[in-house]
């Protein structure tokens, strides 16, 4: 079976090195060149069409945001994983990047420890790239047609994890002003990410989008996103649905979830 094929991008060669042999382990990844800027990767990934490309956000030269708007437009085969650090400038530029056509995002280790560096690389690197190679092979066209049970709602629920913010953009803002029930959702993203994704969508939508906190009550025409690292649960209390946030075990590695 063919290997999925990753053009590692960062001006650290620290960096560069620590991917290229954490994913020379995998047996289904094959690393086919690395780059130290955005200029140089656009460059070497016009010829060798790589199925993945890991990109820094923060380079000389030319930077990942640029870089992705090139990559977007003239390689739009290629799936870019962006490197970003745990800050809330780092998690500004990557809910841009992400709606410009990122497919995901991997949080740089904060981390001073190399070995913990390299677990927390490859638990959250590999699954995203390994993932290309299940979709290929599994993905099922569903029906755009959708049909809604006659009932009443009392409030509209949406999980996403890959492909959520982009998939979250193209969703509510498109919701009418008048939205009748509150609107839940959960994205798989760390603690300061989940801020920066609602103020983005707050930024275009109709509707307040907002990152819950907890014990407030829900209400119609809102948009509450769970915060990173915490699940959102909604409770029936003697005045109202409220939403309960908390820390209980993580669910298939996720919280939020």
């Amino acid at each position: 079976m063919k290997k999925i094929t990753v053009l590692v991008v960062d001006d650290s060669a620290l960096i560069r090195r620590l991917l290229v042999e954490i994913l020379k382990k995998d047996k289904d990844i094959e690393v086919i060149d690395t780059a130290k800027d955005g200029k140089e990767a656009v460059e070497k990934a016009k010829i060798l069409k790589p199925d993945v490309i890991t990109l820094d956000i923060e380079m000389p030269e030319m930077d990942g945001l640029t870089a992705l708007k090139i990559l977007r437009r003239e390689i739009p085969q290629s799936k870019i994983i962006m490197f970003s650090s745990l800050t809330q400038e780092g998690a500004k530029a990557t809910i841009e990047a992400l709606t410009l056509g990122a497919y995901d995002f991997v949080p740089k280790p904060s981390s001073r420890s190399f070995l913990e560096s390299i677990k927390k690389i490859e638990s959250e690197l590999l699954p995203k790239i390994k993932s290309l190679k299940i979709k290929k092979s599994y993905i099922i066209p569903v029906s755009t047609k959708v049909r809604l049970k006659k009932g009443t709602y009392k409030a509209c629920g949406i999980g996403v994890s890959t492909g959520g913010p982009q998939t979250l953009m193209q969703i509510i803002p498109k919701l009418p002003a008048n939205f009748p029930v509150p609107v839940l959702i959960v994205q798989h993203m760390p603690p300061i990410f989940t801020k920066q994704l609602a103020d983005r969508l707050n930024s275009v939508s109709v509707l307040r989008v907002k990152e819950a906190e907890h014990g407030e009550p829900i209400k119609p025409k809102i948009v509450y996103i769970a915060p990173g690292d915490f699940h959102m649960e909604v409770k029936k209390t003697h005045t109202g649905e409220k939403i309960f946030l908390h820390k209980g075990p993580p669910r298939n590695f996720c919280r939020p979830s």
